[in-house]
């Protein structure tokens, strides 16, 4: 999550974005909050993000049905 902060701003944490592209890493964000944030990891072609603004804090039983009713990517 403390990634998360400065996003957008910081050019040296899109490097890290970029670099982990270009060593074909898979990108899974945390903590995405607002749909700024959703947007800017969404242009920057990361592969799954989880955060408050896809779900509040579930239980394990309300999860599985989350995730059998929706698909959350970026």
């Amino acid at each position: 999550m403390s990634f998360m902060q400065g996003i957008g701003v910081n050019p040296h944490k899109e490097v890290i974005i970029d670099l982990a592209k270009q060593l074909s890493l898979k990108l899974i964000v945390e903590g995405v909050e607002t749909e700024q944030k959703m947007y800017f990891f969404r242009r920057t072609k990361c592969d799954t993000a989880q955060g408050f603004l896809y779900s509040r804090t579930s239980s394990f039983k309300d999860s599985q049905v989350l995730l059998k009713e929706n698909t959350f990517t970026c």
